[in-house]
């Protein structure tokens, strides 16, 4: 017992010191992701009213306008929170948001928007396997703000707040809208 004493603050030590020094990779990793062309996609359609429409929708078939492609789960306790601001952003300020349901079910896609507004122009649910590898997705939420060309210009992990989008995400649609 008195060993692992002074064994355990080393190990937290070690522990922080690792996700200290990781934080240059991640943050290298958004750097690179920013300004990178939206990666190509081939991913099914699904209606909250009544589950997958059939219809497959590509990177190509979006609009080429400034719009917002957002992974969420609707098992996802973060995403629940961050939905009201999605609806904000999609209704008050009249941005297209295009929804990927990570890692989810038709089921519980359908519930969960049983009594919620959708703020999403289309959702869209990959298969059980795919790889979303060249977005680099470490989890859910996580948003892409995209341009008229199709470049990502911002990225957002974790869930979007009124502040978010009062302080980053309209001065960003501001300034790659002109």
């Amino acid at each position: 017992m008195n060993k692992f004493i002074y064994i355990l603050p080393i190990l937290i030590l070690g522990w922080l010191g690792f996700l200290h020094l990781s934080k240059p990779v991640e943050k290298e990793r958004d750097t690179q992701i920013i300004s990178m062309k939206m990666p190509d996609f081939s991913l099914q359609e699904i209606s909250v009213a009544y589950g997958k429409t059939g219809a497959m929708i590509t990177s190509d078939d979006l609009p080429h306008k400034v719009m917002m492609i957002n992974l969420f789960a609707s098992w996802c306790p973060t995403c629940i929170k961050e939905h009201k601001h999605l609806v904000t952003l999609a209704k008050e300020h009249n941005l297209t948001i295009y929804g990927i349901a990570y890692n989810d079910t038709e089921k519980g896609l359908v519930k969960f928007f049983k009594h919620r507004q959708n703020p999403y122009k289309k959702i869209l649910i990959p298969p059980t396997i795919y790889n979303f590898n060249e977005w680099d997705i470490r989890g859910t939420p996580e948003s892409f703000l995209v341009d008229a060309n199709g470049v990502i210009r911002y990225r957002h992990r974790g869930a979007i707040t009124d502040q978010h989008i009062d302080e980053i995400i309209l001065p960003i649609i501001k300034k790659i809208s002109q």
